[in-house]
């Protein structure tokens, strides 16, 4: 019988070389592996960080003025000027007075009493023309004159604004009831007036604001008190 036998290896001892090689790799934790695992700072980080743009000078000029055009436009939509042309509304307004006229009172309040309003013409055949008149009569009311005086439901108006007294030609007797979104407005220069009196009553859909300012002329600057 053939026996095997392995060969045995004989006992021997790490070399100096072998064993520092394991202690390197055993202390991971040792001060000289810890500085080689710190790495540097990432650029990619620093180029997320956001950076600020000092805009052109002919860019932020442009931004301006599409401002202003825009403000202006609006404003112009909410607060259009008007001038007054002609002598109806003396002595109140005189022809070539500058008045700023508020659509916003539109929308936030309702027409009252003495207000004075600018609309377009009822007249068909005077397309884009506006007209300035004061208030008399609201939706519902009866406006009735006699004796060339001025009667609301029944009541005569005490009415200090008007530049003269009205002639039985410009203020014949005569009554008129108002329907829904209807005012009756005259002119307080009432002999010199195409008014309420001649067109009828102004309806709602026509009326484009009401005067709040005059600014021109200098002399007679200031809000419209009704």
């Amino acid at each position: 019988m053939i026996e095997s036998t392995q060969p045995t290896q004989p006992d021997s001892q790490p070399s100096p070389a072998e064993d520092t090689q394991q202690t390197d790799v055993l202390q991971p934790d040792a001060p000289e592996a810890a500085s080689l695992n710190v790495s540097p700072p990432s650029t990619e980080a620093e180029t997320r960080r956001p950076r600020l743009r000092v805009p052109s000078f002919l860019g932020e000029l442009v931004r301006t003025v599409v401002f202003v055009v825009l403000a202006t436009a609006l404003f112009d939509l909410a607060i259009p000027r008007s001038v007054v042309e002609g002598s109806s509304m003396v002595p109140t307004f005189h022809d070539g007075d500058r008045l700023v006229i508020s659509r916003v009172h539109l929308l936030f309040g309702d027409i009252d009493y003495n207000n004075i309003i600018v609309f377009n013409s009822m007249n068909v055949n005077e397309p884009n023309t506006m007209i300035i008149k004061r208030v008399v009569g609201l939706p519902g009311d009866t406006i009735e004159f006699r004796e060339q005086r001025v009667y609301r439901n029944g009541e005569e108006l005490d009415e200090d604004y008007i530049n003269e007294v009205c002639t039985a030609y410009k203020c014949p007797d005569q009554m008129t009831t108002l329907g829904p979104e209807e005012y009756f407005v005259m002119g307080d220069n009432r002999n010199h007036s195409l008014d309420s009196r001649r067109y009828g009553a102004v309806t709602l859909d026509h009326v484009v604001g009401r005067v709040v300012l005059r600014y021109w002329p200098l002399e007679g600057i200031g809000l419209i008190d009704e």
